[in-house]
């Protein structure tokens, strides 16, 4: 299966097709002119008209699915949700704002919690990598056809499996040879040169046709 690409040359001739497509299937807008229909429907009119004939209720005991409810009523409404939250004035902070800072005791350190045994601190964990990494400070990556009879230290071998573009790793350590596992490279989504096909100005006619 070949892929396609574009040239500046291809873009140029697609441009030019879609502004000559443009230019024979649409009117160039006109300053001072809007669109020419009417986009306001019948729906929208009906419940504009039913607005002017909305009933304003001053009952709460109302079961009107459609009138709408008065202001001194929205006021009755709103006296009575805060007579239903009761007094919060003996709450703390955080219980109205939500925020962290309004907390009180907030532990400042990992040494305030009590499940922290064994923690690192920052210069812990940089030696604990300088030490791992120690044997390797020098070490350098080779690419072999094929694993030699010995390696020498610090030497990280690469061998390629077959044709998929994955390697073996080894490394030689005390008079024998180590497997490392294996060092995949999934190609699968990458186009190869040879797949690569420059696009047509006939297909790119075709493409724009009017």
């Amino acid at each position: 299966m070949a892929f396609k690409f574009l040239t500046v040359a291809n873009l140029t001739r697609f441009f030019a097709n879609i502004e000559a497509l443009f230019a024979a299937r649409f009117v160039a807008k006109e300053v001072g002119k809007g669109l020419s229909t009417n986009d306001y429907t019948t729906t929208e009119k009906t419940k504009l008209d039913g607005l002017a004939n909305t009933t304003i209720v001053d009952d709460l005991t109302s079961t009107s699915a459609t009138s709408a409810l008065s202001a001194n009523q929205g006021k009755v409404l709103k006296d009575l949700v805060d007579a239903a939250s009761g007094d919060m004035s003996g709450l703390a902070d955080v219980a109205t704002s939500g925020d962290y800072e309004d907390l009180l005791n907030v532990p400042t350190a990992l040494s305030d919690f009590t499940n922290d045994a064994g923690y690192q601190t920052a210069s812990e964990v940089e030696t604990a990598i300088d030490t791992a990494l120690g044997a390797f400070s020098n070490a350098s990556i080779q690419i072999v056809e094929a694993k030699p009879a010995t390696g020498d230290p610090g030497v990280i071998y690469l061998v390629p499996v077959d044709d998929t573009g994955s390697y073996e790793k080894w490394v030689y350590e005390s008079g024998a040879w180590h497997d490392l596992g294996e060092l995949a490279l999934d190609l699968s989504g990458y186009v190869a040169e040879s797949e690569l096909e420059a696009i047509t100005d006939a297909e790119i006619d075709a493409i724009t046709a009017a």
